[in-house]
């Protein structure tokens, strides 16, 4: 049997919905929406997040806006966003009048300068993409931003004249695809990249001249994938965290390893953050957060300690990895960011918790919806839960979509070429003739209430508008393949929920499969 061809999901999925149109988030599930949106649940998944130079406020970045907080309650203030725009890193001016912040991954980069009195936009750069890092120089004269790809850009700003791009560097590597993590010292000095060699099991840390391109040092010692880095503040250290196995602290103008410390068991640390003076380092961990102090004089005995700092305090409260940091300017606190969807704000002092906010999950978002059909913009890897994302993202009113409610809606008279319409769904080739596909063509559902027909085949539903391919093999068709059950290999996927969005009772099971054959003889695959 051939194996049918692989489907990737609707592009308009990927379109960001934007919470709020006055500015100030208070209503998360409405307002200035994409065409076809219907509600946007949440505040989108935190990218970033810093402190405005007073302390007096935080800025988080997301997939759907930027979100301005009270640093002492975490209460809202408002929101900064431009329709389709998701945004990445963030920084603020040292005299916080201005913030930048990098647009997200998808499609050219650009770094945008918000007045933030304003809320108005003033500005736009063109930049690398996958900015990693972002930051004013301290006297707020110069902007300087690394991207993934090995790309440094530094622009002058002022007030008076347009910003001027004062360096445009590119370094250059045998491949591109191994890059992994970069990251530009404070002082633009700087730049460190990962460059794994996974067959000979050696990932070192390249260390390059952020201003002239050149190399510096390479350094090595990592035996497992390098998975965190930072500099600190005076751009004198680096320090790294791989998969598992150790934390290891180098010196940035010599490159010689200054610190290594191993962890007891398996540890990934997923993120590392100074504090603007030094006196903390923080990981991020999947069982929580490390709080490291500089200890000055006698080293002290702890438990772990890398270097000059100890860990002195374990803060563990969110309910995922914290992959995100911000200290206060005057570091008396550390914001957390998490994956379970919320910011703690700690204090340093004492372990505490301040105040958390809330609603920060990844795709929390109902882009469509037509009668009791509902698309969840959540992309999910093979292993995901269809089940459990609808009812987790919608509530217990909705269940995921089963291709028997879809033959059920047709046979009760439903307009097929509404329900196309209204789910903004696109055909699948667009010129038979040639079998060229269009990609981005299908939702993941059910049949008979099950997920996949056998091994990794996950269900999906695609149109043909009467014109299906030859080689096209599908289990089941409606109105002479106008629609098509098909299943497909492969990870990630959106999946298409029913229900009631309003109630808490479940909904029924998918009907009985209905009886007859709706498409010509002889075109159906059955199982």
């Amino acid at each position: 049997m051939k194996k049918p061809i692989l489907f990737y999901i609707i592009a308009l999925l990927l379109m960001p919905c934007l919470s709020v149109s006055n500015g100030f988030a208070q209503d998360h599930t409405q307002g200035d929406l994409p065409e076809g949106a219907k509600m946007c649940i949440g505040k989108g998944a935190a990218s970033d997040i810093a402190f405005t130079p007073d302390g007096t406020q935080f800025a988080v970045t997301t997939n759907i806006g930027i979100w301005i907080y009270d640093a002492k309650t975490g209460a809202e203030i408002t929101t900064l966003k431009q329709p389709g725009r998701g945004y990445g890193k963030i920084a603020f001016s040292p005299d916080g009048n201005v913030l930048a912040s990098a647009t997200g991954s998808n499609g050219p980069g650009e770094v945008q300068l918000w007045d933030k009195a304003a809320g108005q936009l003033i500005t736009t750069l063109p930049s690398p993409t996958g900015i990693s890092s972002l930051f004013f120089s301290e006297d707020g004269t110069k902007l300087a931003c690394a991207g993934a790809s090995g790309r440094v850009h530094v622009w002058e700003i002022s007030p008076e004249t347009p910003p001027v791009l004062v360096t445009d560097i590119r370094l250059y590597f045998e491949s591109w695809n191994d890059l992994w993590l970069t990251q530009l010292s404070p002082d633009g000095r700087f730049l460190a990249i990962t460059i794994p060699n996974w067959q000979a099991k050696e990932f070192p840390i390249q260390l390059w001249d952020g201003k002239t391109g050149e190399r510096l040092h390479t350094l090595k010692g990592h035996t497992q994938s390098v998975t965190a880095l930072t500099f600190s503040p005076d751009s004198k250290t680096l320090v790294s965290g791989d998969e598992y196995q150790t934390m290891r602290v180098w010196d940035t103008e010599s490159g010689n390893l200054q610190s290594t410390m191993r962890w007891r068991s398996r540890i990934p640390t997923y993120a590392l953050a100074f504090s603007p003076k030094g006196r903390f380092l923080t990981s991020g961990h999947g069982d929580g957060v490390r709080l490291w102090h500089y200890t000055v004089g006698e080293v002290q005995h702890w438990d772990y300690a890398i270097g000059e700092y100890q860990n002195i305090m374990d803060l563990k409260a969110h309910k995922d990895y914290v992959y995100r940091f911000a200290f206060s300017p005057d570091e008396l606190t550390l914001l957390t960011v998490s994956k379970d969807g919320t910011i703690i704000a700690w204090d340093t002092t004492t372990g505490n918790q301040r105040f958390t906010c809330e609603g920060h999950q990844q795709g929390l978002q109902v882009l469509v919806s037509y009668q009791k059909f509902h698309v969840v913009a959540h992309n999910l890897d093979e292993t995901g839960d269809l089940k459990a994302e609808c009812k987790a993202h919608l509530g217990e009113g909705v269940r995921l979509a089963d291709w028997n409610d879809i033959l059920a809606y047709y046979r009760e008279d439903g307009s097929m070429a509404d329900f196309i319409t209204e789910l903004k769904i696109p055909l699948e080739y667009g010129n038979p003739g040639d079998m060229e596909a269009i990609p981005n063509t299908a939702y993941r559902i059910s049949r008979n209430g099950k997920l996949r027909w056998q091994g990794d085949r996950h269900y999906f539903f695609a149109r043909h508008d009467h014109v299906k391919r030859a080689d096209f093999l599908a289990h089941d068709n409606i109105d002479n393949y106008l629609l098509s059950l098909g299943s497909w290999f492969g990870k990630g996927g959106f999946a298409l929920c029913y229900g009631d969005l309003n109630s808490t009772v479940p909904p029924p099971d998918p009907p009985e499969p209905p009886g007859g054959i709706l498409s010509p003889p002889g075109s159906q695959l059955l199982d």
